[in-house]
């Protein structure tokens, strides 16, 4: 499991969304919820080596159920081999069988690469958001 958190950080090279510390928290969090079924994860494994890691949970967003991707990671050497659109697949098949046709997520506006992808697999814009730099 530590491969895949030192993977995810090391993706977000525009930001730091979270530290080392608090993506362990997430991952030891992740276990009671693939147990209650209310988180979707999977591992894209190339020759033993997990290169690809994704995880929905199911999430009210203005009163309507959807799913939330929570994380998706493709080791950077595997980048551009659809493995993140497969796993994107898998995940809105098993979705779809829980009765919920609509899945979201924040993408940071300088992740070009995330950003394309995204729009490939037919997301839209729907909320931006906006930081001032300075207040005076």
């Amino acid at each position: 499991m530590v491969y895949l958190l030192k993977c995810n950080i090391q993706s977000h090279k525009f930001m730091e969304s979270f530290s080392y510390e608090d993506g362990l928290m997430k991952i030891r969090g992740l276990g009671e919820y693939l147990k209650k079924e209310q988180a979707i994860a999977y591992a894209y494994k190339i020759m033993k080596k997990i290169e690809g890691f994704l995880w929905v949970y199911p999430h009210k967003y203005n009163g309507e159920k959807r799913f939330y991707l929570s994380v998706i990671v493709v080791s950077e050497k595997y980048r551009k081999k659809r493995i993140g659109s497969l796993m994107y697949q898998a995940a809105m098949e098993e979705i779809i069988q829980r009765g919920i046709n609509k899945i979201y997520t924040h993408v940071d506006a300088e992740n070009s690469i995330s950003l394309r992808m995204h729009y490939k697999l037919g997301f839209k814009d729907e909320v931006y958001q906006f930081v001032k730099q300075e207040i005076i």
